[in-house]
This record gives C-alpha cells, structure tokens and sequence, in this order.
C-alpha cells in the first residue's frame, strides 16, 4: 500500500476496527503511521491510536518496527513519546530480540519522572511490562513503592494533587503486580 493509499484510506474516517485489520492484512500502513507519527503529520494523533489498536490485537505487525517506536520514545519527550510507551507495552510480550534491553532505563527514567502526565502512563504500563519482562519486576516495584517520597508536577508547577494522583496510580499497579 503507498502512502498516498493510506492516506486515502485515513481520510474516509473509517472506524478504528478497518484500520486494525487493514493493518494485519497490508503491513505497509504501520510504517506510514509511524512516519506520521515522527513527522508531526495531520494524522498524528490517529496515527497513535491506530497503532496502539494495532499493538494490542496483533503485535506481531508492529514487532518488526519496534526500533522505530523506541526512536520516537528516545528523541521526543511529548505527548507522542507517552504513547509510545504504550505501543512497546502491548509488543513485549513478542520480544524475541529483546529489544526491550535497548530502551529499559529510559523507561526506568520516565518512571522517576516527576512530570505527572509521564509518569502516569509509565505508570499504567507496568503491570502489563512486568508481565512481558518479569526479571525488571524488583527494579519497578521499588520505584513504584517510593512514589510517595516524590514530587510532581504539571506544566512545570509542583502539585500536591499531581502526588496524590501518583500516589494511586502507583498503587493501582503495584496491587496488579503482587
């Protein structure tokens, strides 16, 4: 499938069940999702969707382009690096390469992130992590288990509503994980 195809394909707004079965059956359209990821295209936040969609139900697809989404992960610190996580979550379990060695600390740094937004969606992803990769269970219990000692923060202002929602979250997946 060209890009000018997918495109096309994106544009008719279809919902995003065709695009995660488009996706299994034409491998082309994840790495045009990804270059619409990386090149903050019109699509960008569909793009993220559809391949955390696509992650979930066949992370086989998107295995192959893990690199690809651990550059999005390493280079940005936004809103798309957030949901990167998310996608190299729901393929961990298909690691075959272990991959995961390449990106573990950067995903233990945004654990100790004190950016609220980051740490929640690492946060959320570490029960579904030590699941794939039980040998970092210790390494992200202790991390979790001191979210209580930390600050955080929104938009740059340390909030104690911010801590209690980490707080919780922490919590959260600490008792999955147990």
């Amino acid at each position: 499938m060209s890009i000018e195809k997918v495109y096309y394909e994106l544009s008719k707004g279809f919902d995003d069940e065709y695009y995660v079965e488009l996706a299994s059956k034409n491998v082309m359209l994840v790495p045009v999702l990804i270059d619409f990821i990386t090149s903050e295209h019109s699509f960008t936040q569909k793009s993220e969707s559809l391949l955390e969609k696509i992650s979930e139900k066949y992370p086989l697809v998107i295995y192959p382009y893990f690199n690809y989404i651990a550059d999005i992960i390493i280079s940005n610190n936004d809103l798309s690096s957030f949901c990167a996580w998310k996608i190299i979550a729901n393929i961990l379990e298909v690691d075959s390469l272990n991959l995961w060695d390449n990106i573990k600390e950067n995903y233990f740094t945004a654990l100790n992130s004190e950016n609220i937004t980051e740490f929640s969606i690492t946060c959320d992803r570490a029960p579904k992590i030590i699941s794939a990769k039980p040998q970092n269970k210790e390494e992200i219990v202790k991390i979790l288990a001191d979210t209580q000692n930390r600050s955080f923060s929104a938009g740059g202002q340390v909030s104690e509503v911010c801590r209690k929602i980490a707080i919780e979250k922490a919590d959260s997946a600490l008792q999955q994980v147990e």
